[in-house]
């Protein structure tokens, strides 16, 4: 590494592959973002189903509903995450 012309090619060689390594670990850290927020709605989504079927076979009762209302928001909020996220089968 006595030669200016070596070392900054060596230097090239790792500001490069730091580069990339830190773009890799940018996309990995937004894929692991995405995979936390889809497992809360999968937990939501599972957790109230039960009440929500509840709630449609009660002919969506206006009494039901404030009963079990949180659990309903949840529900169709996760619903309509999934929508979004284009989701037509649950992982």
């Amino acid at each position: 590494l006595l030669e200016y012309a070596v070392l900054e090619e060596k230097a090239a060689a790792a500001t490069a592959h730091h580069n990339e390594l830190s773009a890799r670990i940018k996309a990995a850290e937004k894929r692991m973002a995405e995979i936390a927020v889809l497992r809360t709605h999968i937990i939501n989504y599972a957790k109230t189903r039960e009440t929500y079927v509840a709630y449609r076979k009660a002919g969506y009762s206006k009494k039901f509903r404030q009963e079990h209302e949180e659990e309903i928001l949840l529900h169709q909020a996760a619903k309509n995450a999934f929508d979004d996220m284009g989701v037509k089968k649950l992982p």
